[in-house]
């Protein structure tokens, strides 16, 4: 059995999952279960509440339901976690591959991450995150075309899903509007989620 006590990091990934499955957690349980005080596991809550994972409530926490809004009010949201997480990505990029970027707020930010030295091919669904990509002179850009839907901001349809076939990436940076244990990535609608 791991040593929750220890790694910190571990734990709170379970927190995440339980939060996830069940849409609560209590303290007193999660520290039973952990083998850890309350008190680390409040700590831990904290964190994740800043990160905006979940919202602190007396005794333990429940789940954060994200607003859709659309893209140009999600994009100032959440800035710190959006950049941490492209930075991680922007790092897992290896040079004179081709990469897919999916559209959405996140992938935005990975795509100003990306070294601008890396020779690379990429292929995105993404007007805005293709326009940022441009500026980027030892990067060759394809974009898919079709309907821009206002949600996400990024091209869908039947053409766009027609340019995917065929095209062999070496890595995918897919967008979602949530992560469920039942479901997986969740998106807007079908014609998002077909890309």
């Amino acid at each position: 059995m791991l040593d929750y006590a220890a790694f910190p990091q571990q734990r709170q990934a379970l927190i995440c999952q339980i939060l996830q499955e069940n849409g609560r957690v209590v303290c007193a349980e999660l520290a039973t279960r952990l083998n850890v005080s309350e008190h680390t596991i409040r700590r831990d809550l904290h964190e994740l509440s800043k990160i905006g994972f979940c919202k602190k409530v007396y005794g333990g926490a429940v789940m954060n339901l994200p607003e859709a809004g659309d893209y140009s009010e999600r994009k100032d949201k959440n800035t710190a976690t959006k950049l941490r997480i492209a930075q991680q990505c922007a790092r897992l990029v290896k040079p004179g591959g081709c990469i897919f970027i999916d559209t959405g707020t996140t992938n935005l930010a990975m795509a100003e991450a990306l070294p601008a030295e890396l020779a690379l091919t990429v292929v995105t669904n993404s007007p805005e995150i293709a326009a940022v990509l441009l500026k980027k002179p030892l990067y060759d850009v394809v974009i898919l075309g079709g309907q821009i839907q206002r949600a996400s901001g990024g091209c869908v349809g039947t053409s766009a899903v027609a340019q995917l076939q065929g095209i062999l990436f070496d890595q995918g940076f897919i967008g979602g509007c949530a992560m469920a244990p039942e479901s997986g990535l969740t998106g807007f609608d079908y014609a998002g989620l077909r890309i």
